[in-house]
């Protein structure tokens, strides 16, 4: 190729070559140290939802139960009809709230019912049919991807990793239609109201409350005219077969979360009961719960083991605890900014305080520092730090 040019053209065209060559074998080089010193992250960007809190407690079965009966929260007290040490009967009449004062209740919760339904009404009809037809779409993708990991995390091995990306893939893209997600917590505004007006209701129409069973008064701890509080109005003693549980839940999480009336799982030989908490009071050390079992469940001395899994209110900026990080300036994440470059696009991570207003198992409720659209850091393969090079593991 270069014997029909000049000695000083072949010269030039050989050099040139030479530095192309050069260039290419330099540019590869760079490639490869970038592949191996290059930190390789897992992306994850804030979700909305709740968080999900979980308290483990064991004991022991015991016979003889002491039950408290609680009262409608500020309602007012008509009347007492039982005093310490009567005996009652399966049908008595226990207390009895004021009807003026629960038929005020009940028009605060009509009032916040039919404010919660215009809001939700307004927000349904600022959907367009095209905004419904890409949510059904969308909705549709991520039951199969589910099913799809589903299958794959039965059969075990690589294809399962693989699903659950598609999988947190399918949730991104639903989550992502902004439209419907303001139509989405109407409702669950909606039905939380209505929640309220039927509890409402029921206890407008139902002001008495009666014995459940044969029982013996053993403590009455309100009066006509009181206004109820969170302390049970009366106990008893149950005279039938049930048998009782109490458990202790350590730290201060437990007292502010878990209440009477809570729903919990209880192990007890073999056979688990949803049983439903009767009674919860505050201690030094935390929270003690009581349980009053199935007629026939388990035998006394018997151990069993709670569990109780609580819903909290929605947050906006959900993320694993992997993404959060803390250091004597406070909690932070790292986010993922993208840019191009003469070597291809280039990702590297910023560090944003952020404040961690709860926290569950697996994720924290954050506020200020991000935003719901952006890609945080979720893992890294090595230590990070602000302002350096990533790639990501899903390219």
């Amino acid at each position: 190729m270069f014997a029909r040019l000049d000695p000083a053209r072949r010269k030039t065209a050989k050099a040139l070559v030479v530095f192309l060559l050069t260039m290419a074998a330099l540019t590869l080089t760079n490639n490869l140290l970038t592949e191996m010193t290059v930190p390789v992250v897992q992306k994850v960007s804030p979700q909305r939802g709740a968080l999900e809190k979980r308290f483990d407690a064991s004991g022991t079965l015991e016979a003889g139960a002491l039950i408290p009966l609680y009262l409608e929260a500020g309602a007012k007290v008509a009347h007492v009809y039982v005093r310490e040490g009567q005996q009652v009967t399966q049908g008595d009449a226990l207390v009895a709230l004021d009807e003026g004062a629960l038929l005020e209740t009940l028009q605060e919760k009509r009032t916040a019912y039919d404010k919660a339904r215009l809001s939700y009404d307004w927000a349904y009809a600022d959907v367009s049919q095209a905004t419904w037809r890409r949510y059904e779409l969308a909705l549709r993708n991520l039951e199969k991807a589910q099913e799809a990991y589903n299958q794959a995390a039965a059969s075990g091995g690589a294809e399962a990793d693989k699903r659950e990306s598609g999988l947190a893939d399918a949730r991104t893209a639903l989550n992502r239609i902004s439209e419907m997600r303001d139509l989405i917590q109407k409702e669950q505004a909606l039905d939380e109201a209505r929640e309220a007006l039927d509890k409402a209701q029921n206890r407008y129409d139902n002001p008495v409350y009666f014995a459940e069973r044969d029982a013996t008064i053993t403590q009455v701890n309100v009066k006509t005219g009181d206004t109820a509080g969170a302390a049970a109005a009366l106990t008893w003693a149950d005279r039938s077969a049930h048998l009782s549980l109490t458990v202790s839940f350590g730290g201060e999480e437990a007292a502010a979360t878990l209440q009477s009336g809570d729903n919990a799982q209880i192990t007890a030989g073999g056979t688990t009961y949803r049983v439903a908490i009767l009674a919860a009071v505050e201690t030094l050390d935390g929270l003690e719960v009581t349980f009053l079992l199935p007629e026939g469940a388990g035998a006394p001395g018997m151990s069993a083991d709670v569990r109780i899994s609580k819903r909290t209110s929605n947050y906006d900026l959900l993320v694993p605890l992997t993404a959060l990080h803390q250091d004597n300036m406070g909690y932070y994440v790292y986010r993922l900014t993208a840019r191009q470059s003469a070597l291809g696009t280039e990702i590297t991570v910023s560090r944003a305080d952020v404040n961690v207003i709860d926290t569950d198992a697996t994720r924290a409720a954050l506020q200020g520092g991000i935003s719901f659209g952006d890609m945080l850091v979720a893992r890294s393969d090595r230590a990070i730090a602000d302002g350096d090079r990533v790639r990501s593991g899903e390219d």
